[in-house]
């Protein structure tokens, strides 16, 4: 599985090839299932020429991931016919155990920055961007933020009594270099495995995601600040 990122900007999500490109009909992005239910492949929602694209990965919290499942080749097409030229990606999310409540709680944070670039003395070095770049740790010019990335998880499991569950909630917020590039993502997530009888398991997952993305014009944008 080879995953490229498709850019720098705040919520821009990641290009996945399985064994390269595989068709010159289909689509090469892989389909995504989880815990079952397909969801949208490649890049999510409408984007002019110079938006980021977050993809199907950046709408769920990685501590919900109990494990990934590859298929690819013949076998994807023959479970999932010709759209799954590209492979499949399952992913299946963490399940309720018996016992007391185990709780789990993660904390995140980061930052980054610029390198240099051009031709000193070029006319087009990197003196023009040094108001819409940073360089460092608090070393931004005057129409740049210093970018920064938080995220929080909470979650719990156990069960009794016939009832499993998980209960998860995280919220992650991101800030880039330009003053639009901004990223706020809440999530819920309530998985319940119900055994009424011994001969009978009933399985419900639940989530909520409210994903909020600004950007700057940019890419092949032939007006944006950063081309």
């Amino acid at each position: 599985v080879q995953i490229n990122d498709a850019g720098g900007q705040v919520g821009t999500g990641s290009i996945i090839r399985i064994r390269g490109n595989n068709s010159l009909t289909q689509g090469n992005d892989p389909l995504i299932y989880i815990d079952g239910i397909r969801m949208e492949s490649g890049g999510i929602g409408d984007s002019d020429e110079a938006a980021a694209v977050p993809t199907v990965f950046d709408m769920i919290n990685p501590n919900d991931i109990d494990r990934i499942e590859i298929v690819k080749g013949p076998a994807a097409t023959t479970l999932y016919g010709t759209e799954a030229s590209g492979g499949v990606i399952q992913i299946f999310t963490k399940r309720g155990t018996g016992g007391a409540p185990v709780w789990s709680a993660t904390l995140g944070t980061g930052t980054e920055w610029s390198r240099k670039f051009g031709v000193k003395g070029s006319g087009i070095d990197y003196n023009g961007m040094e108001p819409f770049m940073c360089t460092g740790i608090l070393s931004c010019g005057a129409f740049a933020n210093q970018s920064y990335s938080q995220d929080y998880s909470l979650s719990v499991r156990g069960g009794a009594s016939g009832v499993n569950y998980f209960i998860s909630g995280s919220f992650a917020d991101a800030q880039g270099m330009v003053a639009n590039d901004t990223q706020q993502r809440y999530s819920l997530r309530s998985n319940l495995t119900l055994s009424p009888t011994n001969d009978l398991q009933i399985q419900w997952n639940t989530s909520y995601v409210n994903l909020a993305l600004t950007t700057t014009a940019g890419q092949n944008n032939a007006q944006g600040i950063t081309l």
